[in-house]
Parts: C-alpha cells; sequence; structure tokens
C-alpha cells in the first residue's frame, strides 16, 4: 500500500519505538471508490443473513468491544481474561 502511494509512514511523536500510518489523498480516493462496492459486499453476504435478533445481539457486542477498545488499558494483576461460562 505505501508503494502504491496509498499509505505513508510516519514517525510516532509519542512512542519513539511505534510508527503511525497515515492516509494519504490518493489512499482516501481509493477508499472513496471501493466503499460502495464493499458496503453492498457486507451486507449482502453477512448483514442479510442475520434476523432481527441476532443483528440486535452482534450490536451489543460490538459496543462492548469498541467501549472496551476507547478505554485506557486496564491493569488485569497479571491475569489472563477468561471466557463467559469457562474455566479457561
Amino acid at each position: 500500500m505505501e508503494q502504491r502511494g496509498l499509505i505513508a509512514r510516519e514517525d510516532c511523536a509519542s512512542d519513539g519505538r511505534g510508527t503511525n500510518i497515515r492516509l494519504t489523498d490518493i489512499g482516501r480516493d481509493a477508499l472513496r471508490r471501493a466503499a460502495p462496492g464493499h458496503v453492498e459486499w457486507v451486507r449482502t453476504h453477512f448483514i442479510d443473513l442475520l434476523n432481527w435478533d441476532e443483528l440486535e445481539t452482534l450490536t451489543a457486542l460490538l459496543e462492548r468491544v469498541s467501549s472496551k477498545l476507547t478505554k485506557p488499558p486496564e491493569s488485569t494483576g497479571g491475569t489472563t481474561p477468561r471466557r463467559a461460562g469457562t474455566n479457561r
């Protein structure tokens, strides 16, 4: 993608170990052109296959995941999160 001019790498100002990726104007144009076909494909092969209850469940799950991603990381005290309803 970088060779095609769609993205550009930039040093991360807050963490010298990291690199940020920025969408270029060419990349933004390519995304705009691809979006309608992508949305149609996802609707046909994913969304339209789910009933209303499944869509509500999916929405609730994605909202939970999204809210976790927008919060600062919490300390787990060295433990690994377990799957609900399991002893793993």
